[in-house]
């Protein structure tokens, strides 16, 4: 029996983009529309490229902690995706935190199949309400959050007041990595403004107004080192060292 998810905070409007990741959409649809069809056609980066950033950085997170003692705390799991075909063997335990309790269910299934010997926790909670380390078990030495940014309502500010946030989560040594897609200042093809204007108006998206400065300066503001790049229409951060 997989153990209990633990319930933190489950407010706000968040909820809106939590709520199309249905059971049919997780089962049938997320993996192959959106990370096969959307990311490369739309948003013009590859689940290749998207994968191997997210493997490149919990590699390196997993190096500067002490052997078999690394955490890594995933915002926003979707289908769990990422996780299953990362490089965990040296992950002491992977926590994964998500508003959406069947996402979680999911995901927790996926990554504990791929990865037996890695502990599995989940985390019921909205991100935008502030989460004590406490809570979670402790600091961890990552946190990634893949494709989550855009789907958290506005305005961009709430968003980086967030990203600020989640240093007190963070070793050290630890790095937060994540991947979003823009709504400003970056060219969309007709492809991806028609799932933008669509997928807005129906509430998986909040990003009209979001661009890089939303994000890098609140990260900069709480790091010593912030690195990013945008591959298409998609923003690609890492931030170290939190000032804590």
């Amino acid at each position: 029996m997989e153990p209990a998810s633990k319930s933190i905070t489950t407010t706000s409007d968040t909820s809106a983009g939590a709520a199309l990741y249905s059971s049919f959409v997780r089962r049938f649809i997320y993996d192959r529309l959106v990370l096969g069809l959307y990311c490369p056609y739309a948003w013009g980066c590859t689940f290749a490229e998207l994968a191997a950033f997210f493997n490149g950085r919990v590699a390196t997170a997993i190096s500067l902690s002490s052997p078999k003692t690394c955490r890594l705390l995933d915002i926003g799991v979707g289908t769990g995706c990422f996780l299953e075909q990362a490089p965990l063997d040296d992950v002491k335990e992977v926590a994964l935190l998500d508003l959406n309790a069947k996402c979680l269910s999911a995901a927790a299934s996926r990554t504990r199949k791929a990865h037996p010997r890695t502990e599995c926790s989940t985390f019921h909670a909205d991100i935008l309400e502030p989460i004590s380390a406490e809570k979670l078990g402790g600091r961890f030495d990552a946190i990634s959050m893949m494709l989550l940014l855009h789907c958290l309502p506005g305005p961009p500010s709430r968003k980086g007041t967030m990203l600020r946030r989640l240093r007190d989560l963070l070793n050290k040594d630890g790095v937060l990595l994540g991947s979003t897609v823009l709504g400003k200042d970056v060219t969309h093809n007709v492809f991806g403004k028609i799932l933008l204007w669509h997928i807005n108006r129906i509430g998986g998206f909040d990003n009209y107004e979001d661009d890089v400065a939303s994000f890098i300066k609140p990260l900069e503001d709480a790091f010593e080192s912030v690195n990013w790049r945008i591959v298409g229409r998609t923003l690609l951060f890492e931030a170290r060292k939190p000032k804590l």
